[in-house]
């Protein structure tokens, strides 16, 4: 079975361009392709997203010097941050939402009252150390959009950075940002359902890792 080139794909998934006859049948027989094609839907979701933000505070030359060390791209990294670029490759497709999850950690938000939707105690996974834990919260601010505020406890500092996943408990895994400290604040985009994806994973990845590292802490939503 011959796999379409995985830059097409990419391409699928931003609607750049238009799926074939042939790409449909060998989509319908092929599971892990379709699961490709359908995990790259939702990242670029995330880039389209944060696309519609607005107004963004200055973010300071080190902030993008190290989303230049993750995402392999030039420093300083061009101002047109939360646009999603047309891209080649899966890979710069996952890191550009990191990137601007990354900068979407920095807005101030309004001092809205905040409505938790969904809540999860992320507990310690066998690669973490002993007291690593994690406290999650899905907080709906009145807008209708859905963030994911993150806290954690007795984590190391990382080597790399660890990154937050939405996980369907089954093959796939939804990279929603990064942190490098111990608190996040990123956003879910609206064609991800916590019913369909209720396990929050948090996980150790080295700079410019694009697959899923270690998993550190992991629990599953409640409302």
């Amino acid at each position: 079975m011959t796999h379409p080139d995985p830059d097409h794909l990419v391409l699928l998934a931003l609607d750049e361009q238009r799926s074939g006859p042939g790409d449909t049948a060998h989509l319908d027989s092929c599971t892990q392709c379709r699961d490709e094609l359908e995990a790259l839907r939702a990242v670029a979701g995330l880039g389209r997203e944060a696309a519609a933000e607005t107004a963004l505070p200055p973010v300071s030359e080190s902030v993008w010097d190290r989303i230049a060390a993750e995402t392999g791209q030039p420093s300083p990294v061009a101002p047109r941050r939360r646009g999603f670029p047309r891209v080649a490759r899966y890979g710069v497709v996952a890191a550009a939402a990191a990137a601007g999850a990354i900068a979407g950690t920095l807005v101030v938000t309004g001092q809205d009252e905040e409505r938790v939707v969904a809540q999860a105690q992320l507990n310690r996974q066998p690669s973490a150390p002993d007291g690593a834990s994690g406290r999650v919260r899905i907080v709906d601010s009145g807008s209708g959009s859905l963030r994911l505020k993150l806290e954690l406890t007795g984590m190391p500092a990382p080597a790399g950075l660890y990154e937050i996943w939405l996980y369907d408990g089954k093959t796939t895994m939804i990279p929603l940002g990064v942190t490098v400290g111990t608190e996040a604040d990123v956003a879910i985009p609206p064609n991800l359902t916590l019913q369909a994806f209720p396990v929050v994973d948090v996980s150790a990845q080295q700079l410019g890792q694009q697959e899923h590292g270690t998993s550190m802490v992991q629990g599953t939503l409640r409302g």
